[in-house]
């Protein structure tokens, strides 16, 4: 049986991912509304941090992100996907713990799994590998 799903290069996922990191970041540092009222960040965010500080990590997180996707190996690829994944699930985290949630609780938790995801994908060995090794007696016996 052919597990599609888990065959496919998390490429697309990965420049997805991180050109909404990007976007955010950008649109966080350049402060287009006022101190403390951030649709992304909420009142609990902006009072942990600046939005020019949460606007620079979301950038970088997704410029690195996109350049490595393209360009690096695959144990920087990973260590981006998991940075986006942290990044995300702490804003997720936060939405939560806000007086007042919004969208973050409902979207937030997916893109840090699609992270996650992608964390995944790259570090662990593909199907096809384990089947051919398990075939030969190299694993399990």
């Amino acid at each position: 049986m052919r597990r599609t799903a888990f065959r496919f290069d998390p490429e697309s996922l990965e420049l997805q991912t991180g050109t909404l990191a990007l976007s955010v970041g950008l649109w966080l540092a350049l402060a287009w509304l006022k101190p403390g009222q951030s649709a992304v960040l909420g009142r609990l965010g902006a009072h942990l941090w600046p939005a020019l500080g949460w606007g620079a990590a979301f950038a970088l997180v997704g410029l690195s992100q996109i350049i490595a996707s393209v360009r690096a190996r695959v144990r920087v690829r990973c260590l981006c996907a998991m940075s986006g994944f942290c990044l995300w699930a702490f804003l997720f985290i936060l939405a939560v713990l806000d007086a007042a949630p919004g969208l973050g609780v409902a979207l937030f938790p997916f893109i840090a799994l699609s992270e996650a995801w992608v964390y995944l994908r790259l570090s662990l060995p593909s199907f096809d590998e384990v089947s051919a090794a398990t075939s030969q007696g190299h694993i399990g016996s």
